[in-house]
C-alpha cells in the first residue's frame, strides 16, 4: 500500500500525508493539505479542521470579520435607518466571494461589496426588523460558503432527463460549485412542513438519477428561524461525495439569525466605519487619489447615506451586540 493510499484520521497525520503530496507533484503546501484532506473524506483542510475538532486555540482566534448592513426607509412615518451585523469567518471576503459572484449568491444576490470587510444591500426594506433579517440571510450565506468551500453559480444543478429531473417538493433552490472537486452541488430549502408527504418519492427521484440528497444538521439559508430546512444534493455519477462537507456542516455554528446575530450599535453622534473602511481609506490618502478611486456606486452610497437609527441604543447594547462607543462617521452622512 503506497503512502498516498492511507486515510489519515487526524489533523496531523493529514500535514504529514500534505508533505509527501507536495513533494510528489510539486505544488505548494496549501493545496497539498485540501488534497490531503480529500483523500481522507474531507472537502478542504478547513473542514477537516472543524470536523476532527483538532484546530488550536491560536488558530481558532484569527477570524475574519465581515459586516453586512442593509438601510431601511418607512414611507410613512419617514423613519429612516440602518442595520448591520458582523459575522466572523475564516478568510477575507474577497477569498469567499467574487464580485461577479454576487449576483448567484442567494441571500446575498442584492448586496454589494463596499469594502474590504463590508457588503451593503441596495434594496431599502421598509422597517428595521426587515432589514435586520436581511442582513442575517446575507450572513448566513457567508456562512454557508466559509463552511463549505463551496462557491455561487449560475449553472442548472439537476439532471438532463427533461421535466422529471426537478427534485419533487424542491423549493427556494440554489446553486454552488466546488472549487476543489471541480463539482456543481445544489441547495434545496424546503418548509419542514411540507417534507413528510414527499420523502420517500425524493428518495426515489435520488436513486432513480444516481444522485446524493442530504441533510445536513445546519438548518440552512433560506429562513431557518422561520422553519425552512436545508437538503444538498449531488450527481455521484462520476464518483462525487458530499460527505465532507455534511461532516463540515454538523461542527459549524448555528445560522445566523435576529435572535443570535452579533449587531453593531451606533452612539447617538455619528455613524459607524467598518475596519476595512478605515484601512481603505488610509491607503486612498497615501496614494494621493482618494476622489479619483472611489468607485462610482460606493461615493453615491457616502453621499445619500441614511441617518442612524433612533433606536440604536449604544450605552446599553443588549447581548451579541457590538458597542461602538466613539464611531467614525461615513462621509458625508447627513440626515435625508
Amino acid at each position: 500500500m503506497s503512502t498516498i493510499d492511507i486515510r489519515p484520521s487526524s489533523i496531523e497525520g493529514i500535514k504529514r500525508l500534505a508533505k509527501t503530496i507536495s513533494k510528489r507533484d510539486n505544488i505548494k503546501h496549501a493545496k497539498a493539505l485540501d488534497e490531503a484532506s480529500r483523500v481522507s473524506g474531507f472537502a478542504n483542510f478547513q473542514h477537516a479542521r472543524r470536523s476532527l475538532a483538532d484546530e488550536p486555540l491560536e488558530i481558532q482566534a484569527l477570524k475574519y470579520p465581515i459586516y453586512v448592513s442593509t438601510y431601511w426607509r418607512d414611507g410613512k412615518t419617514r423613519a429612516a435607518g440602518r442595520e448591520t451585523i458582523r459575522v466572523l469567518v475564516s478568510k477575507p471576503l474577497d477569498e469567499l466571494v467574487k464580485p461577479t459572484q454576487y449576483r448567484h449568491a442567494h441571500k446575498l444576490g442584492r448586496f454589494r461589496r463596499y469594502a474590504s470587510d463590508h457588503v451593503v444591500e441596495d434594496y431599502r426594506p421598509d422597517s428595521a426588523g426587515t432589514a435586520l433579517a436581511r442582513t442575517c440571510g446575507a450572513a448566513r450565506v457567508l456562512q454557508f460558503m466559509d463552511i463549505t468551500g463551496l462557491r455561487p453559480s449560475g449553472a442548472r444543478v439537476e439532471p438532463r432527463r427533461g421535466r422529471d429531473s426537478r427534485l419533487p417538493g424542491r423549493d427556494h433552490g440554489s446553486a454552488w460549485y466546488d472549487p476543489s472537486a471541480k463539482h456543481h452541488v445544489a441547495a434545496d430549502e424546503p418548509y419542514a412542513a411540507s417534507m413528510p408527504s414527499k420523502i420517500e418519492e425524493r428518495e426515489a427521484w435520488a436513486r432513480q438519477n444516481n444522485w446524493s440528497l442530504a441533510k445536513p444538521l445546519w438548518k440552512g439559508m433560506y429562513y431557518p428561524e422561520g422553519g425552512s430546512e436545508l437538503y444538498l444534493l449531488a450527481d455521484t455519477v462520476k464518483g462525487y461525495s458530499l460527505d465532507g462537507i455534511i461532516r463540515a456542516l454538523a461542527t459549524a455554528p448555528p445560522p445566523t439569525v435576529p435572535d443570535n446575530c452579533e449587531r453593531v450599535v451606533f452612539d447617538s453622534n455619528g455613524s459607524f466605519a467598518t475596519p476595512g473602511e478605515r484601512a481603505d481609506d488610509a491607503r486612498k490618502v497615501a496614494a494621493g487619489a482618494r476622489s479619483a478611486d472611489l468607485p462610482a456606486n460606493g461615493a453615491a452610497l457616502r453621499d445619500d447615506a441614511d441617518p442612524l437609527p433612533d433606536l440604536c441604543q449604544a450605552a446599553h447594547p443588549g447581548p451579541g451586540q457590538v458597542a461602538v462607543a466613539k464611531a467614525v462617521r461615513f462621509a458625508g452622512s447627513e440626515s435625508a
